[in-house]
């Protein structure tokens, strides 16, 4: 006997869902942030339509070398070593869209490690390749570029020395008082960055630690008992300090 099963969908896909880790390079490939998490959608369709009941299943592979300090969480679960990746045959569950889902995290990747991902239901399939990167991180100006670092890297201090606030001269003509407070911040022990904060509301001081910031704080205070004088951590919530 013969049995001919006739297909219930035109093909299937898988494609990246918007995040702040990963950004589409192709219609059948993307480029992720280096050891950082992203998700992936994959369904079958007929037309314009999804079509629930044919969610795919997957597998994947990666040109990383696994190990303990090396490894993928996809879906929850941990592959240490490609043995494992490669037995791998994951069937996906439709959600409320009809689409299944497929959560990633690298850790201990290197810049250029690509993981692919290879859904398929029925007869049909299709395979999506992300790129591991470090992302280099450009801020631009009419004029060109004028910075380039890259995450988690620290702001070159000489950078920030080399600009100016264009309102100062014009502050301290119209408010005198701001000249020696800025002199006074200056020539406290460790400052590396004196600075007037927009069109002259405060003055403050960057210090390569807590400990030199509350140092120079208390000095400050103690020689301008008049002044509002605080410390605190760039990021914080300052109402913490006040």
């Amino acid at each position: 006997k013969l049995g001919v099963k006739i297909a219930t969908i035109d093909d299937v896909t898988v494609s990246r869902v918007a995040g702040a880790n990963i950004v589409a390079s192709g219609s059948d490939e993307a480029k992720a942030r280096i050891n950082s998490s992203f998700t992936l959608q994959a369904w079958g369709f007929t037309g314009s339509t999804v079509v629930a009941a044919q969610v795919p299943s997957f597998t994947f592979t990666t040109s990383a070398a696994l190990g303990n300090n090396t490894y993928l969480i996809v879906n929850g679960v941990t592959y240490t070593t490609s043995a494992r990746v490669n037995a791998a045959d994951v069937q996906l569950v439709a959600g409320a869209d009809g689409k299944g889902t497929i959560t990633v995290q690298t850790v201990g990747f290197a810049d250029g490690n690509t993981v692919s991902f290879t859904v398929a239901a029925e007869n049909d399939d299709s395979t999506y390749v992300v790129h591991v990167q470090d992302i280099d991180w450009t801020v631009k100006r009419s004029a060109g570029n004028f910075m380039l670092t890259t995450p988690g890297a620290p702001v070159i201090l000489e950078w920030l020395n080399s600009q100016r606030n264009d309102l100062q001269s014009a502050a301290v003509a119209l408010q005198p008082a701001i000249g020696p407070v800025l002199e006074a911040v200056a020539h406290t022990p460790d400052v590396r960055l004196t600075r007037m904060s927009g069109s002259g509301a405060t003055v403050f001081g960057l210090y390569p630690d807590e400990q030199a910031a509350r140092t120079a704080s208390e000095s400050l205070s103690k020689d301008h008992g008049h002044w509002w004088v605080r410390q605190a951590v760039l990021g914080s919530d300052l109402s913490a300090h006040l």
